[in-house]
């Protein structure tokens, strides 16, 4: 008898010694059902059709890989709109088919269907956003946003209607075009890249006129080709590098911001609040002031491998107060106190703090997925590869 007890008496401790840990180690966060979830093939939606290696490779060019276009992509246009879109290509002949920019207006509220809207489009020049921003919709501020289709960047308010557009002009095989939002979403970043001869143009434009505010020339130095893509900010660009991230202000020379370990290598800055970014890197993520250099980051523990883990693209509520990031590690393990796995988890941050408020890990992993944060930060949208959840953030 006296054995027996002993023998539960020691269960009882270990156990409550791994709990104990166990909830050390994991988020104390808890992770509530969504708020609505949405099948989107329940409304014509499609995924785009498979095709073989064998097929693939057949006619293969360089110019067929840039143009491919298969994922579905979502954003808020406001607090109580969502758009899901993807680029519809009819024909089997990459060169010559025909492709549309279906885009479907979701109610943020409870996952109804708004709209459908569709617009021709044309054939894309780089699979890199920050290139080429063909058959791609630009959140603006209050509600507005762009779509640029067919060479075409058309202004839309928040009633869905076409303000005004601008023809992006010259547009043939030479030329690329690629836009970002700015300033809240009050000023447009536009890039112009022309082969014939080479020459790279950067024009900062308000949103609501497209009046050119500022320009200047594409960024170029010894280590830094004119024809890479840049992230824009207000009056500035930046890039990241083996020194670090590195910031052009359009009346300023060139200076290294971040040459912290955690902003050096691949990694790819992302524009956040005024006079901030968010580094999604090769061991972590950081928010760097443009003043201020290094503002937090959070980096894998040093018994793990960065080939262990890797740090997915940054999505920022337009208010720039929250940003969300992917996350995923080949072997379980804990970052900021949450289990990671192999398929992603997303983490909510404020851009002020290196605490997560917010992390969800993606149960059904199909390889296509995006997520968006509301313009206030306080709600986050899920595509899984078939379906749309909305969860609420405190």
């Amino acid at each position: 008898m006296q054995k027996s007890v002993s023998s539960r008496c020691l269960l009882i401790i270990v156990s409550l010694l791994w709990f104990g840990s166990a909830s050390q180690g994991r988020s104390s966060l808890s992770v509530p059902p969504p708020q609505w979830t949405m099948a989107l093939k329940d409304y014509g939606w499609a995924p785009p059709k498979s095709e073989s290696n064998k097929a693939f490779f057949k006619d293969f060019t360089p110019a067929k890989l840039q143009a491919l276009d298969d994922n579905t992509r979502i954003l808020f246009v406001s607090d109580d709109l969502l758009v899901v879109y993807h680029t519809k290509q009819q024909g089997e002949d990459w060169h010559t088919a025909t492709r549309q920019l279906e885009a479907f207006f979701v109610n943020a509220k409870d996952g109804k269907l708004a709209n459908v809207a569709r617009w021709p489009s044309g054939l894309r020049k780089s699979s890199f956003d920050l290139l080429d921003s063909e058959s791609r919709i630009i959140v603006l501020h209050d509600g507005r946003f762009l779509v640029l289709a067919n060479g075409t960047m058309m202004l839309y308010g928040s009633d869905l209607k076409l303000i005004k557009q601008k023809k992006l002009e010259p547009l043939d095989s030479t030329n690329l075009w690629a836009v970002q939002t700015v300033a809240a979403g009050r000023e447009i970043f536009l890039r112009h890249e022309s082969s014939l001869p080479l020459r790279v143009t950067y024009q900062w434009l308000d949103s609501d006129t497209f009046r050119v505010l500022s320009e200047m020339p594409g960024y170029q130095d010894h280590d830094f080709l004119v024809q890479a893509g840049v992230v824009a900010g207000e009056n500035a660009v930046f890039f990241g590098g083996r020194s670090g991230i590195r910031m052009i202000r359009t009346d300023q020379p060139a200076k290294v911001i971040c040459d912290d370990q955690v902003c050096r290598g691949d990694g790819l800055p992302y524009a956040l609040a005024a006079g901030s970014l968010g580094f999604s890197g090769r061991t972590g993520i950081a928010v760097v002031d443009e003043d201020r250099g290094l503002v937090w980051s959070n980096t894998i523990p040093p018994q793990y491998s960065p080939n262990d883990f890797q740090f997915g693209r940054i999505r920022s509520a337009i208010s720039g107060k929250r940003f969300a990031v992917w996350i995923t590690a080949y072997h379980k393990t804990l970052l900021d106190g949450v289990e990671i796995r192999s398929s992603p988890t997303v983490f909510v941050y404020y851009v002020t703090n290196p605490k997560h408020v917010f992390a969800l890990p993606l149960k059904s992993w199909g390889g296509d997925f995006d997520f968006a944060l509301s313009p206030d930060g306080t709600e986050l949208a899920i595509f899984d590869g078939a379906r749309i959840t909305l969860h609420l953030i405190n």
